[in-house]
């Protein structure tokens, strides 16, 4: 990894290309990989950017009781997060 940094707490893994670890903050980090070439030895930079969201926090600190046999509804507030991207949600 050069010019630049992955969020506080990742890092890269330069044999497999992974890269893991618990993120420390949020926000945008971006940071350039260099990859082999059709030359061998050859590098070329490849700029990334990765970004970290703040995780998701229930708000809401009570529900209102329920009722035997009574249909029951609830909204639960939250913070945080950000909405889902993946398909199949």
């Amino acid at each position: 990894m050069s010019n630049g940094s992955a969020a506080g707490g990742m890092a890269l893994n330069s044999t497999s290309g992974v890269i893991s670890g618990t993120p420390t903050a949020s926000g945008t980090f971006s940071f350039s990989v260099y990859r082999t070439g059709q030359r061998r030895n050859h590098l070329v930079p490849q700029s990334l950017s990765i970004t970290i969201v703040s995780g998701l926090t229930i708000t809401t600190t009570s529900l209102p009781n329920g009722a035997v046999g009574s249909p029951y509804s609830a909204q639960v507030a939250a913070s945080g997060g950000s909405r889902p991207t993946a398909t199949g949600w």
